[in-house]
């Protein structure tokens, strides 16, 4: 074997042996997010007083490392609760699909753990979800203090808002004076 590629195959593999565990960030108390798991993460997360996983990542998506069957087995080898919610990028304001987030959120215990490549595409699922019962605002502080900033979904978030009756101080004063 040439010595270019078994250089490279040598950094694959110790790469993957000592990849470390995603970083976890927690938006509440009870719901974290992180970026594409390894089967050998599970066990961490349970050990970590994580209760549940929820899988955002399609299966035919580039990169996916644990696919939806292997993830539900490692979870469950590892005692934990584990839900499938794929979402592909552009899919990810659909109503449809938020509501299978929730309902997958709604279906296991906390802690929950939320993962997909990055964590941001959980990050956004929870935000819809989070702003059906509190203001836009609200959600995005929540974000923004576990490091996220995701402005930008200001207006989606606040139309979601308004659409499940919840208003913002502002937008009610602004009502009140029309």
């Amino acid at each position: 074997m040439p010595i270019i590629v078994r250089t490279l195959l040598v950094f694959q593999l110790t790469n993957l042996v000592s990849r470390p565990m995603p970083k976890i960030t927690y938006i509440t108390s009870h719901f974290a997010v992180a970026g594409q798991l390894t089967a050998k993460d599970f066990a961490q997360l349970a050990a970590m007083g994580i209760k549940s996983v929820i899988n955002n990542r399609p299966d035919d998506e580039a990169g996916v490392s644990v696919g939806s069957d292997k993830a539900a087995e490692c979870a469950e080898r590892a005692g934990l609760h584990y839900r499938d919610a794929p979402v592909t990028n552009h899919a990810i304001l659909d109503t449809a699909q938020v509501d299978t987030f929730e309902a997958a959120l709604r279906a296991v215990p906390g802690p929950v753990l939320a993962y997909c490549r990055t964590g941001n595409r959980s990050s956004i699922l929870w935000a819809q979800v989070a702003a059906r019962y509190n203001t836009a605002e609200a959600t995005l502080i929540a974000l923004k203090d576990a490091g996220l900033d995701f402005e930008f979904l200001m207006p989606e978030l606040d139309q979601i808002s308004r659409d499940h009756g919840v208003e913002s101080l502002d937008n009610q004063l602004a009502d009140q004076a029309a």
